[in-house]
């Protein structure tokens, strides 16, 4: 829904990031990458998936955890929270499916729970 559904729409050239709460970006059916992110882990959460933030250089997506029992099968998984697979799911890219993303694992410079809104600690394993 939200990579097809929400727009994508550059924040003002100020040199300022802004990052939308979820409703707006929902009301306004547009927002940049981590305006989009924070919108599909919103919904994702309200379902009762577990979900994170990650941060590039210069992305935001989606991290998504399943129970240890129900791994996505033939997709690797983009990085480790607690010792668990997360899958990247990128809001920003229309024809993402779970495990796609533009970024690599290597670049995630910082991951966000979403929930407790702080960061937290992740391993890459390659």
């Amino acid at each position: 829904f939200v990579s097809n559904e929400i727009h994508y729409i550059s924040d003002p050239e100020d040199g300022l990031e802004y990052a939308k709460k979820p409703i707006n970006t929902l009301i306004s059916g547009g927002g940049d990458c981590e305006d989009q992110t924070l919108l599909l882990c919103s919904l994702l959460e309200t379902v009762g998936v577990k979900t994170y933030i990650a941060f590039t250089d210069d992305h935001v997506f989606a991290l998504v955890r399943f129970n240890q029992s129900h791994p996505v099968p033939g997709v690797a998984p983009h990085l480790f929270v607690d010792g668990i697979a997360c899958y990247a799911l990128d809001a920003a890219d229309p024809g993402a499916l779970i495990g796609d993303c533009v970024s690599k694992p290597y670049a995630v410079e910082r991951v966000f729970d979403v929930r407790r809104r702080a960061p937290v600690a992740f391993s890459i394993v390659p």
